[in-house]
């Protein structure tokens, strides 16, 4: 049930953060003509541009960890193999829960104070921009626990190759 609840959100956010990109390079398209056809730019483009670029990062992060893309050593991969492999998988991601909460905390004060403020040119309230860290790390600390319960839940399973399939099924 949560599974499936979950994977619906995750495919929301696929799309909001597809949407996001493709505004974001109609943004840019628009604001090279705007400067060099018409000689006239538009002053709130690059501000919006670079809070969509943000918002496409911090959301975009989760499903990297969904498809098993996140940055690590292919070294450790290739060597260890069976419930060593596993052992090491849940130790890394135990670290990164531990890392993603400390960044989820932290990102509280950073919307705290964006209340404070309003950006630049367009003018909104910068808590609006801020939001997507705590929404952003909230979805990657849930993510990083479902992984370790599947390799839990895996842990009898045939011999560990060190490669995980995506939700694709492809082996990456």
């Amino acid at each position: 049930m949560f599974n499936r609840c979950f994977n619906k959100i995750q495919y929301c956010v696929n799309a909001v953060t597809g949407a996001m990109l493709v505004a974001l390079c109609l943004m840019t398209f628009i604001q090279v003509i705007m400067r060099f056809v018409f000689r006239h730019a538009l002053s709130w483009s690059e501000e919006l541009t670079r809070y969509l670029f943000v918002w496409i990062v911090f959301l975009g992060v989760n499903l990297g960890i969904r498809d098993n893309i996140e940055i690590r050593l292919d070294i450790i991969d290739a060597i260890v193999k069976g419930k060593a492999m596993k052992v090491i998988r849940i130790l890394r991601y135990i670290l990164t829960v531990v890392v993603i909460c400390g960044a989820l905390f932290a990102s509280f004060y950073l919307v705290k104070v964006g209340r404070l403020a309003k950006s630049p040119t367009m003018q909104i309230p910068m808590y609006l921009v801020y939001i997507v860290f705590p929404v952003g790390f909230t979805l990657d600390v849930v993510e990083v626990i479902r992984k370790i319960v599947q390799e839990i839940k895996s842990w009898n399973d045939s011999e560990d190759t060190g490669v995980l399939p995506s939700e694709s099924g492809e082996i990456i």
